[in-house]
C-alpha cells in the first residue's frame, strides 16, 4: 500500500517538475524492452538490451505506465516487464547531465517475462566479410552509440553513429556521417547473431567476447 501511494503522490506531482524542470534535448526515439518497477516515489526501468537503468521522466505517458503498473497490484519492489516506444533524454546544458527515459507509448506489461542479464544487445561483434570487403569489428555502446571499423589489406574505415530497436527483433544502425544509408539487421539470440536484413547487401556480425 505504501508503495502504491508513493507512485500515485509521484503521479499528481507530475505539473509541478514540469513546471520548473529545465528543457531537456531529445536524443533518438525507439523500441525498449525491460523492467519496470516504481516505489518511494521514483519509477525506474532496467534496459534488458544495455544492462542500463533509467529513471523515468514524468512527462510523455508516465501517467499510463503507473496506472498499468498500479493495475497489476504489484508486490512492495516487484519488477514488471515492459515494451514500449521511448527516448533517452540528457540534460541539454550538459552532456554529462542526468539521463532519463521519457516513454511514448508503452505496451505489453508481464511479469513472468524477466531481463536475461547474459543476452544484452550491447556489446562486440565481428564480421568476416568476404568479396573483398574486408573484415569489420562492430561495438554497441550501453549508451545506444556505436562504431565500425572496416578492416582491409591497407585501410581501416571507421563508422560511428547511433543504434537502437525498432521491434523486439530488428536493430537498426544509423550512421552519424550525412549520406550514409541505415542499416537493418535481425537478431538471432542462440548463438548472438545480427543478420542484414534492409536488401544493401550481405552482412552478419556475431558476438564476440573479449577478455
Amino acid at each position: 500500500m505504501k508503495n502504491r501511494r508513493y507512485c500515485l503522490l509521484g503521479l499528481l506531482g507530475i505539473g509541478l517538475w514540469a513546471s520548473g524542470c529545465n528543457r531537456a534535448k531529445p536524443l533518438p526515439s525507439d523500441y525498449f524492452g525491460g523492467e519496470f518497477v516504481c516505489y518511494d516515489d521514483t519509477a525506474r526501468f532496467f534496459d534488458c538490451a544495455t544492462g542500463r537503468t533509467y529513471l523515468l521522466d514524468r512527462s510523455g505517458a508516465y501517467p499510463e505506465v503507473i496506472a498499468n503498473y498500479e493495475q497489476m497490484r504489484p508486490a512492495p519492489h516487484e519488477r514488471v516487464h515492459m515494451f514500449c516506444h521511448a527516448e533517452i533524454r540528457q540534460e541539454a546544458d550538459s552532456s554529462n547531465g542526468p539521463v532519463r527515459m521519457v516513454v511514448r507509448e508503452p505496451f505489453g506489461f508481464d511479469r513472468a517475462t524477466h531481463c536475461d542479464p547474459n543476452g544484452l544487445i550491447a556489446g562486440m561483434y565481428r564480421s568476416n566479410a568476404g568479396g573483398g570487403e574486408g573484415n569489420r569489428m562492430l561495438h554497441l555502446r550501453g549508451d545506444y552509440t556505436y562504431t565500425v571499423v572496416r578492416f582491409t589489406e591497407t585501410t581501416e574505415q571507421r563508422e560511428d553513429g547511433r543504434w537502437g530497436l525498432s521491434s523486439e527483433s530488428e536493430l537498426v544502425l544509423n550512421p552519424q556521417e550525412a549520406g550514409r544509408p541505415q542499416r537493418r539487421f535481425e537478431i538471432l539470440f542462440e548463438p548472438e547473431t545480427l543478420v542484414a536484413n534492409d536488401g544493401l547487401g550481405q552482412l552478419t556480425y556475431q558476438k564476440v567476447y573479449l577478455d
